[in-house]
């Protein structure tokens, strides 16, 4: 460059002029900075919204999944409960009905409250879905009180046992001058557990 041309230019244009000029150019400089959609000003902006539209859709990503991993855990809690309660269930359940069993069982318990068996027979077997049902049908003979009495002993045994029906009548007979003998006709259901899809589950999942 001539900086003896750039010497005279300087002399002969006012100093004024030329620091507004300067100031023009700054201001213009400025204006496009900070209005320039092109301008690194505007690029920055642009990528700082994006990393926050980015940020913020992975805060809400990650407490979907941390309320996935609670639920997951919730589920956990629940099937081993029901595991438990199966497992629970499938104790008090006979393996097998031994018929012979039971309805000796039947039959001491109920000579042991006076009471006297005229006749027991084992009924059909109704098997459903986790579980076999088989009814008895008993024929007693005794008082009133000797067959509640009854009842509540075969409440309190460790094998799940059911009154379904029963029928009274009495036989026309005074056993003393207080109590009558009365006929009592009670169909007892004991149960059999039967292997259930969970049992299939947990075989898999111990394995």
């Amino acid at each position: 460059m001539n900086f003896d041309l750039l010497k005279d230019f300087t002399e002969k244009v006012p100093f004024t002029f030329l620091l507004f000029v300067y100031l023009a150019y700054l201001g213009f400089d400025l204006y496009s900075f900070e209005n320039d959609l092109n301008s690194i000003k505007f690029q920055k902006v642009k990528q700082i919204e994006t990393l926050r539209d980015v940020k913020s859709k992975l805060d809400a990503k990650s407490k979907e999944l941390a309320q996935f991993v609670k639920n997951i855990e919730l589920k956990k809690v629940e099937i081993r409960s029901l595991t438990q309660q199966l497992q629970d269930v499938k104790g008090s359940l006979s393996e097998n009905i031994d018929k012979p069993a039971f309805m000796k069982m039947i039959g001491t318990e109920a000579l042991k409250v006076g009471l006297s068996v005229k006749s027991s027979q084992p009924g059909i077997i109704k098997v459903k879905e986790y579980y076999a049902e088989q009814s008895f049908s008993f024929i007693f003979k005794g008082i009133f009180i000797q067959t509640i009495a009854f009842l509540d002993r075969i409440s309190n045994v460790s094998q799940i046992v059911r009154a379904d029906g029963y029928s009274l009548k009495s036989t026309g007979k005074m056993l003393s001058e207080k109590y009558p003998e009365i006929e009592a006709e009670i169909e007892f259901k004991t149960y059999k557990y039967i292997g259930s899809k969970a049992d299939l589950f947990n075989e898999r999942v111990s394995k």
